[in-house]
């Protein structure tokens, strides 16, 4: 009989341990499904996120090529102001005009006409200066400058100009 209830004891042990054993191995494979889950919808908004960065940098890169076109539109619009007066002198003299850019160091010393705070100026685009436009479309007192990240910063007093 000593026997028989060792056996059953053991037996009732051995039962009691294997069914802990698997409450705890439902426990877990409930934590796994949630936490799986989990990183599903964490890949998910990692993915939102991405096209999101990726629609930005596409925004912020057509906003750029846009700013560089206007700025080239601008140059041309001086340009062809210079050609049109180049012309018209040259009609009226009959002779050879002079070159507007005589030397190789004024080459990149363009005017550029651009709105500032609601007022038209003349910008030298290599000192980054601005000036009052004066009535004949030349340089006025310098007012300002553009900034490197292509600000107007208007300085609280003009300084003379002198050519």
């Amino acid at each position: 009989m000593y026997m028989e209830e060792f056996v059953q004891s053991t037996r009732t042990a051995l039962f009691e341990s294997l069914n802990n054993l698997f409450d705890t191995l439902e426990e877990h494979s409930k934590e796994l499904d949630i936490k799986s889950k989990k990183i599903i919808e964490l890949e998910a908004e990692v993915e939102k996120k991405t096209a999101e960065l990726d629609t930005y940098n596409k925004v912020s890169f057509i906003g750029n090529l846009t700013k560089q076109i206007t700025q080239r539109n601008e140059t041309i619009e001086v340009l062809n102001k210079r050609i049109k007066a180049l012309q018209k002198s040259k009609s009226e003299s009959n002779d050879v005009p002079e070159p507007v850019i005589d030397d190789e160091d004024e080459e990149d010393n363009v005017w550029l006409i651009r709105e500032l705070d609601n007022k038209k100026y003349l910008v030298n685009t290599e000192s980054k200066k601005v000036h009052v436009l004066l009535q004949n479309e030349t340089p006025g007192n310098i007012v300002g400058r553009i900034t490197s990240k292509d600000k107007f910063k208007k300085y609280s007093e003009p300084k003379e100009y002198c050519n």
